[in-house]
């Protein structure tokens, strides 16, 4: 639909065309989802393979445990569910990236996932009030949208959600694997939100609303 939109708004660019027809070609099949998938696991993931009979398989599967302070069901959380799902959007724009190994790809496969989940939250305009409360409006302090799925986090024994965006990361600073290099990327994300936030300064009154600029920046991005 948001093809077939920019296709009304830009209808003599060639682009958009061309993007609709590989979109309505693509073979991406129907997305199963199992919000509570065996064994007991600390873990939940996309996939997309084709089974016995030749058919696209493509599902989300989210597991449970026991953490450190009680069961904990993945698919309650907005952090996992938004990241796994993230994963599945961008397999159906890029099939190749989920079929390549590299670690850069897999790493940016992960960082999309990330950024799906903060902007997920940061699309609810109580989230972005809830965030200016805390944060002051000084979205480089740690807060519940920079600790991504906390619940999983302290359940399995860490301080702080599965990742965080308050540390300051660079390519080689970083271990080469997957979910240590999607931070690279999330921060470089996070940080162009922060820096365009303040750009303007609330006290000033060059906005009215604080939580209101978080949210019209957060959609711009």
């Amino acid at each position: 639909q948001d093809l077939e939109y920019l296709a009304t708004k830009f209808p003599a660019n060639p682009v958009y065309l061309e993007a609709i027809k590989k979109w309505d070609a693509r073979d991406y099949g129907q997305l199963s989802i199992y919000p509570k998938s065996e064994p007991d696991e600390e873990n939940a993931f996309y996939s997309r393979f084709v089974d016995e009979d030749g058919k696209l398989v493509r599902e989300l599967r989210f597991f449970s445990f026991d953490g450190a302070k009680g069961r904990i069901h993945t698919c309650k959380s907005l952090d996992i569910v938004a990241h796994e799902t993230g994963h599945s959007i961008l397999d159906i724009f890029h099939p190749e990236y989920f079929d390549n190994s590299t670690a850069l790809l897999g790493g940016f496969h992960e960082s999309f996932g990330d950024m799906t989940a903060i902007f997920s939250a940061l699309n609810q305009l109580d989230q972005c009030e809830a965030l200016y409360a805390e944060t002051k409006g000084d979205l480089t302090k740690q807060s519940f949208i920079t600790e991504l799925a906390e619940q999983f986090g302290t359940g399995i024994g860490t301080d702080t959600g599965l990742r965080n965006l308050e540390d300051a990361v660079t390519i080689s600073t970083v271990d080469n694997e997957v979910h240590a290099l999607s931070r690279v990327f999330t921060n470089a994300v996070y940080g162009i939100l922060t820096d365009a936030y303040r750009e303007v300064d609330v006290s000033k009154g060059h906005v009215s609303n604080g939580a209101e600029f978080i949210y019209s920046v957060s959609r711009y991005l």
